[in-house]
């Protein structure tokens, strides 16, 4: 009986600290921006488990090869107090006390500082509080501890020891990802680079990644390496709206307007009721000479969508091409 209840408490926990990893996440994105706003729709669009993760596994080795390398050290004793400082740090984030739950979490960090499950409720308690920099910080410890732990636990030493535990990894590839959204968060999106391409590697078959990889190289810029993580998406997942038109958008910077047009055809064709499409067609469209058919385009859609300011201001240029400047005012005036 002992033993069934502290199973029941064990999978409460992780299902407590997942739900937490999503809230955690879903707040960062909160303030990330569009870019990376598309990119977190994908999370929604591939379906459940985005941040469910097991660290298990990379702990247990941290614990086993503790004796050996001194990894694991402040892990081995005080088991139980570590378990009930997360338990009780869950149940303050899963209500937004992310103060509260940092309190917890800042000296129990202290405590044991080589558990990577610690360093990760830190982190997410920290994104809570929008101190990016800080949850960063915690990831990436996170990360480097998962690496140790792993690496020992198989006997494994040194660069080989990282590379075995960034293949295959669906783990921690979603501890990478969300230590590149606190990048972004921080500012720095170089750092968000390289942690969306260490994910792109640990789990090389999932499309999430070099989509949010994308995201990060047209924040800084390089629109063709942007293009190729994009075509990688819809290599992985032919069916991802955003990376189609996010390729269209691309393709349109460069005036390459017929291909800007197939692309986001597949786009459209996938998510025939998204707005966002509507509108990187109605640039197309207008730069193409054909302003009187993106005014046909954009009447046609519902109230609430025509008063958006994305959509007003492309009927704006639209009526201006068409010199109709009276139009356009009284569109304002509605």
């Amino acid at each position: 009986m002992k033993s069934s209840m502290t199973v029941s408490k064990s999978d409460d926990l992780v299902r407590a600290r997942r739900g937490v990893s999503m809230l955690a996440l879903l707040v960062a994105v909160g303030v990330i921006g569009l870019v990376a706003a598309i990119a977190w729709a994908l999370v929604v669009a591939l379906g459940p488990g985005a941040s469910e993760r097991d660290l298990s596994a990379g702990t247990a080795g941290a614990r086993e090869g503790g004796s050996r390398n001194g990894v694991g050290d402040g892990v081995r004793d005080g088991s139980g107090a570590v378990e009930a400082g997360l338990a009780a740090a869950v149940i303050h984030q899963r209500d937004g006390r992310f103060a509260e739950a940092a309190a917890i979490l800042k000296p129990l960090c202290e405590e044991v500082p080589f558990d990577p499950r610690v360093r990760v409720a830190f982190a997410q308690a920290l994104v809570g509080r929008r101190d990016h920099a800080g949850a960063l910080e915690q990831y990436e410890a996170a990360i480097s501890l998962e690496q140790q732990g792993s690496g020992v636990a198989s006997g494994i030493a040194g660069g080989d020891r990282v590379r075995a535990t960034m293949t295959n990894n669906p783990a921690m590839a979603q501890l990478c990802a969300e230590a590149g959204t606190c990048a972004i968060q921080a500012g720095l999106n170089d750092r968000a680079i390289e942690h969306y391409h260490a994910a792109q590697t640990a789990d090389a078959s999932n499309a999430r990644y070099p989509l949010f990889l994308a995201m990060a190289q047209i924040r800084s810029g390089d629109d063709a390496a942007a293009m190729a993580s994009l075509v990688r998406v819809t290599v992985l997942q032919p069916e991802v709206a955003e990376a189609w038109g996010t390729m269209a958008e691309l393709e349109l910077r460069k005036n390459r307007l017929e291909v800007a047009t197939q692309l986001l055809d597949r786009a459209i064709a996938l998510q025939p009721d998204q707005v966002k499409w509507r509108l990187v067609q109605g640039r197309i469209l207008n730069r193409k000479g054909e302003p009187e058919r993106v005014v046909a385009m954009l009447s046609g859609l519902t109230e609430s969508e025509r008063v958006g300011e994305p959509v007003l201001r492309l009927m704006g240029e639209s009526f201006g091409l068409l010199k109709r400047p009276g139009d356009a005012a009284a569109m304002y005036e509605r």
